[in-house]
This record gives C-alpha cells, sequence and structure tokens, in this order.
C-alpha cells in the first residue's frame, strides 16, 4: 500500500488534497486580485473623463478654426472677384469725362475718385454736387432714396445705427456704379455669388431702405424703381469700401469733411488707396464682424475703428492696422494686409 494511502487509512490527510486546496485557494485569490485590479477608482474616472472632454474640446477649436479658415478663403476669393469687377470699371472709365460742381468752377470726378466707382451716394443725390448731366450720375436723373443732399451724414460702420438707411452706403454705390455704367464689369460681379450679394432691408413700410428712384417721385415702384444692394461676406455682414482719395491737408472742409475729434474720413481713406497702389480698398471684418461694427468699437477713441487705428490716435503705429480686432479682417489685396500689418 502507498504511503499516502497509509496515512489516510490512520486518519492523516492525503497530500493530494492538500495540494488541490491550496490551488482552489490560490485560483480564488487570484480571481479576487483581478476583480479589484480590474475595477476604477473615482479618481481615475476623473481623469479619464478630463481626458476626454480636452480632446473634444481640441477637436472642436480644431474644427471651428478650419471652417473660419474656409470661409476667411471663401471672402477673399469674393472680394478678389469684385476687385477685378472695379479694374473693368476703371478700363472703361465710364465716368472720365464726368465734371462736378464744387468750389468755383468744376471739379472732375476722377480727382476725387480716380476712375473707379464713388464710395458715397452723393453722387446719386440731388442735393450733394453730382455731374453735368444734372445733380446725379444715374441715366436720366434718377436719385437714390432717402436722399443723402439732406445732410452729409458722418462716416459710420456701426450695424444698426440711428440712420440704418445711410448703412452700407459706401458698397451700395460701388455696386450701383458698376451696374449702371459698366455692362463689361457687371459681367464680372456677375461671378461673385448669390449669397454674398443680398438686398437691402424694408422699412416698415415694407419698402427698401435704400433704393434708385428713377422717376423721382419719393415712393417706391417696384415697376420703375430699383433696390440696392448690399455685399457681404461668408459672415453675411457687409464689407467695406474705400475709393476716395482726394484728401490734402489744409483743403476745404467741403473736401477733407473732418470729424469733430479731428479726423477726417477722407484721410482714412486717402491713405488706404495710396497704401494700395492707387486702387480702391476692398475689406471684410472677419469672423467677429458684428462685434466690431458695434457703437462701442466704432466710436470714440476705440481702436477697432479702421480710422482711429490707421491713424495712430489710440497710440498705436501710424499707418498700421494693429487692433486685436482688426487681427483677422480680410483684405482683396494680400499685399495691402500685409503691409497693414506692419510686414512691409
Amino acid at each position: 500500500m502507498r504511503n499516502a494511502e497509509c496515512r489516510m487509512l490512520k486518519g492523516e490527510s492525503c497530500p493530494h488534497e492538500g495540494m488541490r486546496r491550496s490551488g482552489s485557494v490560490h485560483a480564488i485569490t487570484a480571481r479576487s486580485s483581478a476583480k479589484v485590479r480590474g475595477a476604477f477608482t473615482l479618481v481615475e474616472i476623473l481623469v479619464v473623463v478630463a481626458i476626454i472632454v480636452i480632446l473634444l474640446v481640441s477637436v472642436v477649436t480644431l474644427g471651428g478654426w478650419a471652417v473660419r479658415k474656409g470661409q476667411s478663403k471663401n471672402t477673399e476669393g469674393m472680394l478678389r472677384i469684385v476687385a477685378d469687377a472695379l479694374e473693368q470699371f476703371a478700363a472703361d472709365a465710364p465716368l472720365a469725362a464726368v465734371k462736378q460742381p464744387g468750389g468755383a468752377g468744376q471739379v472732375a470726378y476722377v480727382s476725387r475718385y480716380g476712375k473707379y466707382p464713388a464710395d458715397e451716394l452723393e453722387v446719386y443725390g440731388s442735393g450733394i454736387p453730382g455731374s453735368t448731366q444734372g445733380r446725379s450720375l444715374a441715366p436720366g436723373g434718377g436719385v437714390v432714396v432717402p436722399d443723402a443732399g439732406g445732410g452729409y451724414q458722418r462716416m459710420t460702420f456701426v450695424l444698426g445705427g440711428a440712420a440704418p438707411q445711410f448703412e452700407n452706403r459706401d458698397i451700395a454705390t460701388m455696386l450701383l456704379a458698376i451696374e449702371l455704367h459698366s455692362e463689361s464689369a457687371a459681367q464680372i460681379l456677375s461671378r461673385v455669388s448669390e449669397k454674398h450679394l443680398v438686398a437691402v432691408p424694408l422699412d416698415g413700410a415694407g419698402d427698401p431702405v435704400q433704393y434708385l428712384d428713377r422717376d423721382r417721385d419719393g415712393k417706391y415702384n417696384p415697376k420703375d424703381d430699383e433696390p440696392l444692394r448690399w455685399l457681404v461676406d461668408d459672415w453675411q455682414v457687409p464689407v467695406t469700401y474705400f475709393s476716395q482719395r482726394d484728401f490734402r491737408d489744409g483743403a476745404a472742409e467741403s473736401s477733407n469733411h473732418p470729424q469733430a475729434d479731428g479726423w477726417s474720413w477722407n484721410e482714412v481713406s486717402t491713405r488706404l488707396v495710396k497704401m494700395n497702389g492707387g486702387a480702391p480698398v476692398l475689406m471684410s471684418w472677419g469672423p467677429d464682424g458684428k462685434d466690431q461694427r458695434t457703437e462701442v468699437n466704432q466710436t470714440g477713441a476705440t481702436a477697432a475703428n479702421i480710422a482711429t487705428d490707421l491713424l495712430g490716435l489710440d497710440g498705436s503705429a501710424k499707418d498700421r492696422i494693429d487692433n486685436p480686432l482688426n487681427a483677422d479682417n480680410v483684405y482683396a489685396n494680400p499685399a495691402l494686409a500685409e503691409k497693414l500689418a506692419g510686414g512691409k
């Protein structure tokens, strides 16, 4: 009889049984340990959640940046098309022979705006100097309503300002001039997407806030009159157009039209056009345009006002656009953007 069997007969435990029991205990212990190791502590869970949140924020941030970058590129492409239309307008020079009453005699239209479309509705009004064909450059003498001749409005880029009927008159005038005077330039302009060419808003009576009153009866008639349009960027904010370039130090107020705080929009426009090689300046306010074009950011000494920023009235460098709110502005001419940022 084997020793194990003998010991079992004598009441001793079998070694094999002990081994089996020991193995079972180790197995149970291992399984228990595995269960303990497999569970996450609260701290570990919080760390994992924090990592996931950080990754999600990074993805959203990068995605938003990519979207804004694409919108900026789309806006720049649209502005370049319009710039091409402006150059075609200049080549056609439909207003080159136009004379405006001014001072003691006649002033050539090109001395104020060059061969480009004007950036002020005065040229399509009845109370501000127009042309030798009448007080308005519009064929037939039609005038834009409301008539800017009722009093020269301070240039502003505030959205929803006190006089919304005069908002964005720079861009409205430019589009009207192209469509009225240059068919070839209008064909180039037609390449601009409809999402960037929008009808002006309606007033309380349901009429356009700006329209060309062809029959000059002071009432909007959809059969005879033409609603104006605004050019907007990818963020649906109207862009800005500078064409006036006749500022002269010491010139008469009627030309320079200084503001109460000592600077002139005419000076700003002249500086920008000169920096752009004599060509008009087309600019979008970028992704934060709605924030920039609030009253608080466009009046007083706020540097987000293009004039204050460019002229250095906020204490910054002159002939530079360096306010953070203006850092993402989009220009038709990338070289001008670089120059304004101080790159040249």
